[in-house]
């Protein structure tokens, strides 16, 4: 029997290359994405099939797997890749503003799990990939909001996995560096000449790093053999940390007094 895969925010990125991934290694992938009408690839690959989903809506949600399931009749494996992150400083960021980070990375993370679960219950099992970030893990400056939302994205996780283990659902986060993908801002309406003047250096200090590293990061496709290593994996390890970069900061994070790795830091980001 194929198995299927349902993965979140498909249209550019990991989403994407894990859509292939899957399709590649014989499974039936249900691609989701805000606006299918637009896609006009992604539904041409063997086994993929594109489905509306959008994570900040409840109802979206719940019927895009309703579709799955009337599609597929089954679903073994949920990637929740959608998110987005952006340069920002808390001082001049409204709640709004919060709150749109938090709706996507970690309420709509949050619907999209809370429907698979009774799926994979009567099921007998399957396997959530929590696409997080090692800012899950380490902070970075000028990402305040975000790595909040990627914290609150691996404590959530963590303590769920205990909930489902007698389901025999696996509960996995994929911890990804720098990758070369239109991630960051991609939703979030930078617009670095509205950054507010006190902040202007440190902001442009943020996102001059955040190009350096997005331009030697790891590739999507990279990315996604480790989201897949994770969703066929029958163990019950947690955390997949995967690329340089995320391996490196988590590692220095757990050996150096916080003091020092903090000074690492702040001299990469020129901060006083």
């Amino acid at each position: 029997m194929q198995k299927v895969v349902l993965i979140t925010g498909t249209s550019t990125g990991i989403g994407r290359a894990a859509a292939q991934r899957f399709a590649d290694a014989g499974w039936r992938v249900a691609a989701t994405l805000r606006s299918p009408e637009l896609e006009t690839e992604l539904g041409r690959l063997p086994g993929v099939s594109c489905f509306r989903l959008d994570v900040d809506s409840e109802s979206s949600v719940r019927e895009a797997f309703r579709q799955v399931l009337e599609a597929h009749g089954r679903i073994d494996v949920v990637v929740n890749n959608a998110g987005f992150g952006s340069v920002s400083v808390h001082e001049h960021s409204g709640d709004d503003t919060i709150r749109r980070q938090f709706e996507t990375n970690v309420f709509g993370l949050m619907r999209v799990t809370r429907e698979a679960i009774p799926i994979f219950r009567r099921q007998g099992g399957g396997t959530l990939v929590q696409v997080s970030s090692m800012v899950g893990r380490v902070a970075l400056p000028g990402y305040s909001h975000y790595v909040a939302s990627k914290w609150a994205v691996e404590g959530f996780s963590e303590s769920l996995a205990f909930e489902l283990r007698p389901f025999n659902i696996r509960v996995r986060l994929v911890e990804p560096g720098n990758v070369k993908t239109r991630f960051y801002g991609s939703k979030a309406g930078e617009d670095p000449a509205r950054d507010p003047a006190e902040y202007r250096e440190f902001l442009g200090r943020c996102r001059e790093v955040a190009a350096l590293a997005g331009a030697s990061g790891d590739t999507p496709e990279f990315i996604a053999e480790t989201v897949f290593r994770a969703a066929v994996d029958s163990g019950r390890r947690l955390r997949y940390p995967v690329g340089r970069n995320s391996n490196l900061l988590i590692f220095l994070s757990w050996i150096l007094p916080s003091s020092l790795y903090a000074a690492i830091l702040r001299r990469q980001y020129r901060i006083p």
